[in-house]
């Protein structure tokens, strides 16, 4: 039996062990000749879990978030469950005349096996939007196709699996961004002109991308505003996801409702990040002022359209972003409580009313009592150990507004 104790160092034998197991039930599905919905929803299920994992194999086991290496663990006993009853099920409809099964049961079993699979596919699939860097921006959401896959109709019993895909050895393993490029840039070149790209995905996507959507792209794609496409920052946006569906989250108003993180230590907030998501709330993570700013300025109509406390809020890391200021040339009593102050400032300046929630770890807490100022209304600061973060997300993904218990300076939870 698998051991319910995820040890992390074996992420690498972990991530193959997946792969394994979801091949071998594919190879079984693929073998049977019977035409039963519920088999071939697990062969589907599979398929996609296999697809979504194959970029990761032979990479190092930093590329992996913790959540991720969980949710890899977390699948392999739900995965070898499926395989027996499967096993079990084909040989019970292939002899008529075995005993010792009960159908109803198998059937039964299989039917939570699915459901359970589809679970940890959709949190593996969350996980892996989870990032402990950021290139621009960066989104965490749970995918409406992901979601909506239980409902999809089989059409088509599935005759044979894929061949394998090899494991690349050079920097960029296979991936639907690598194939992209491959197919749509002759020579495959490091970099591309933004007009030339945006032609080409417009074609791929089959409509034309308007100017705001494009725009809302390049801030994730063109890091220097140079006009250009590096092959690198359009694959690290890819990753190992469904290009189609990543893409036009970008293009598209961001879901609601949202979480609008601003915090220069990405990696240090992963698991919050992720447990956000859990609470059905879509974030995007800004490491930067700076790029806060910029992501602010170019979603300006949407955030207004939707500046409501049940829809949209801020958690703004209390640190001071010392190079943007420097850069600037702002006077040094003007980011003296802090970056967060800077930026709460600027998002009321802006007209936006929308809950803001300052954190801080305790020795610092008292810089953020300028949460209390009158102008400041919808305000409030907590310290890194304090649960008001999870009740302030909560209350966003139940889309409330009545929630007032993290308003006030240093709120403690209830």
């Amino acid at each position: 039996m698998h051991s319910s104790i995820c040890d992390l160092s074996s992420s690498d034998s972990h991530t193959m062990a997946v792969n394994n197991i979801a091949l071998s039930i594919m190879d079984i599905v693929a073998g049977y000749e019977g035409r039963n919905s519920l088999v071939i929803h697990i062969f589907n299920i599979c398929l996609q879990i296999q697809t979504a994992i194959v970029p990761l194999l032979g990479r190092q086991s930093v590329d992996l978030n913790h959540n991720a290496h969980q949710c890899l663990c977390a699948l392999i006993p739900t995965l070898e469950s499926t395989r027996k009853h499967l096993e079990m099920w084909i040989v019970r409809r292939t002899h008529s005349l075995v005993s010792g099964f009960n159908p109803w049961l198998l059937a039964h079993r299989l039917k939570e096996d699915k459901k359970h699979l589809l679970q940890h596919y959709i949190t593996l699939m969350t996980a892996l939007q989870v990032v402990d860097r950021i290139r621009g921006y960066n989104f965490v959401s749970p995918a409406a196709s992901v979601l909506s896959f239980q409902d999809q109709e089989v059409r088509h019993r599935p005759r044979q699996r894929p061949p394998p895909t090899d494991i690349s050895t050079d920097m960029f393993p296979e991936s639907e961004a690598k194939e992209f490029w491959k197919n749509n840039f002759e020579g495959e070149p490091s970099s591309v002109d933004s007009s030339n790209f945006r032609q080409v995905l417009s074609k791929w996507l089959g409509r034309t991308i308007d100017d705001p959507a494009y725009h809302r792209l390049l801030l994730r794609l063109d890091l220097n505003n140079d006009s250009t496409i590096h092959f690198s920052t359009f694959y690290d946006l890819v990753r190992n996801g469904k290009m189609k569906d990543i893409i036009n989250s970008y293009l598209a108003d961001p879901r609601l409702p949202l979480l609008i993180w601003i915090d220069e230590d990405v990696r240090g907030n992963t698991d919050r990040v992720f447990e956000a998501t859990s609470y059905g709330v879509t974030v995007v993570q800004l490491a930067s002022i700076s790029s806060a700013k910029t992501w602010i300025a170019t979603n300006h109509d949407f955030l207004m359209q939707n500046d409501d406390p049940s829809n949209i809020r801020f958690i703004i890391s209390q640190a001071c972003n010392d190079s943007y200021f420097k850069v600037l040339d702002v006077p040094e009593a003007a980011c003296e409580n802090g970056g967060s102050d800077f930026m709460l400032r600027y998002i009321r300046n802006e007209g936006f009313a929308s809950a803001v929630l300052i954190y801080s770890p305790e020795k610092t807490i008292e810089s953020t009592a300028y949460v209390e100022d009158d102008q400041l209304h919808m305000a409030g600061s907590t310290t890194l150990t304090s649960s008001v973060y999870k009740e302030y997300v909560a209350a966003l993904g139940e889309r409330r507004k009545d929630d007032v218990g993290w308003r006030k300076y240093n709120a403690t939870s209830r």
